[in-house]
């Protein structure tokens, strides 16, 4: 019994890969911060979010913000806000590029939270900026004092940055898990059945509210659910699983490869099933946690040193 224990540790250690903090080259590095850069400028809405602030949130309970909803100042702040992109993806440092942004992202969130719902599609987006400017900020502080780094960032700076940009992600996530288990008093599995009414309301919601028609196979899945509603344990028990344990994706790169195809292969389930895209976390997860460039190239470097080998010397014939 000791040895099947230790001989599947030594199996499951082996599956893993080092446990350690993954360590970036900074060509990895560049194309992250190229890639990143990408999805903000994709999040950046032209229209303006409404002036009335109907039950203050966030900082609108501080500050009167509804001079941002003005469409003059709308758009002098979205074009700022373009440009401390494009500097932050041409290595001005974090701190300085996306530290406006933040605010801006902040505000604009603040002001659609202030109409008396609360959206969370783009927490992940916001902590993963906040991530990014607290490193940047830190690294310049604590890790790397020096006047010439003030304005441009160095590998130092963009590893730090990425790092707790992905604690910042899986810190949403566990979060997300924790919350289900406090507001249902620990029986979020044992309501799974009560889900089905949810995936009802909101296939519903998007034909009769927005037109967009529900796919066949996507019904299907539903009704396979109210026939087997054990099936539906499965499904939010695998999901909750994801969300609590989402910082084994902090251990190493196999690990955050198979913890953010797990999670992406969720949020597509639910998009498929409740149109419910959250597709700026798709995008961070494989920014930051899935990174396929990384193991394409790896792949590649695989198949070339494996065409290069040089073949075994052949063996002498019996006539000799």
């Amino acid at each position: 019994m000791k040895r099947a224990f230790q001989s599947t540790a030594a199996l499951i250690r082996r599956a893993c890969g080092p446990l350690a903090p993954i360590h970036h080259e900074v060509w990895e590095l560049v194309l992250m911060r190229l890639a990143f850069a990408a999805l903000l400028l994709s999040l950046l809405t032209p229209r303006p979010p409404p002036g009335d602030v109907l039950h203050p949130y966030g900082l609108a309970r501080v500050f009167d913000l509804a001079f941002l909803a003005q469409p003059d100042t709308y758009q002098l702040c979205h074009r700022l806000a373009q440009i401390c992109i494009v500097l932050y993806a041409l290595g001005v440092r974090t701190f300085w590029s996306l530290g406006g942004l933040f605010l801006f992202l902040m505000a604009r969130a603040a002001l659609n939270n202030s109409q008396g719902f609360i959206g969370h599609a783009g927490l992940a987006t916001g902590l993963a900026v906040l991530g990014h400017v607290a490193a940047s900020g830190c690294s310049w502080l604590l890790v790397r004092p020096r006047w010439r780094d003030f304005l441009i960032s160095d590998g130092a700076e963009m590893q730090l940055c990425v790092d707790w940009t992905r604690q910042a992600v899986v810190g949403a996530y566990i979060v997300a898990g924790i919350t289900k288990l406090m507001e249902t008093q620990g029986a979020w599995l044992a309501r799974a059945p009560l889900f089905l009414l949810q995936v009802c309301k909101v296939q519903g919601e998007s034909w009769y509210g927005f037109g967009r028609s529900i796919s066949a196979g996507s019904e299907a899945f539903l009704q396979t659910l109210i026939d087997h509603p054990w099936l539906a344990y499965i499904f939010l028990g695998s999901g909750l699983l994801l969300e609590l344990f989402a910082f084994l994706a902090l251990l190493g790169r196999r690990l955050a490869l198979v913890m953010g195809l797990c999670l992406l292969a969720f949020h597509q389930s639910l998009d498929w099933l409740m149109d419910l895209a959250f597709t700026a976390n798709q995008s961070l997860l494989i920014i930051f946690f899935i990174n396929p460039v990384w193991w394409i190239v790896q792949l590649a470097l695989l198949l070339f040193a494996a065409g290069r080998k040089p073949a075994p010397p052949a063996r002498p014939s019996a006539a000799a």
